[in-house]
């Protein structure tokens, strides 16, 4: 991709910052599931995305399944970028759109208090 057509990508929207968001929109709607339950959803969604050929959200789901190990490559790397743009008002403006109503412990005003550095 040129450099040009890159510098227009929108903050948040490469298929990369697709993948990261995906593994926190999943984390988000399996967390009170049972691990069965869970297992079931993610093989709903896998089979889905087989049939469509998204091969985005294949790699999301592959990518959450290795980072609800918590550890790896995939968990470091989803982790970094989070920590990496926690302090950018327009990853918490993106936030707030892809997570209407959903309030986080985690925005910058209150991380310090959170982690006891207040």
């Amino acid at each position: 991709m040129p450099l040009e057509q890159r510098e227009q990508t929108p903050p948040y929207l490469s298929p990369q910052d697709q993948i990261q968001w995906g593994i926190l929109f999943l984390t988000r709607k399996l967390r009170n599931l049972s691990p069965e339950e869970r297992e079931h959803c993610l093989q709903e969604v896998w089979k889905w995305a087989r049939g469509r050929s998204d091969l985005l959200c294949l790699q999301m789901v592959r990518d959450y399944r290795e980072c609800a190990t918590a550890s790896g490559p995939t968990y470091t790397r989803h982790r970094d970028w989070f920590w990496r743009n926690r302090k950018d008002p327009e990853f918490w403006a993106e936030w707030d759109r892809r997570f209407p109503g959903l309030e986080t412990r985690d925005k910058p005003n209150t991380l310090p208090a959170h982690l006891g550095l207040e």
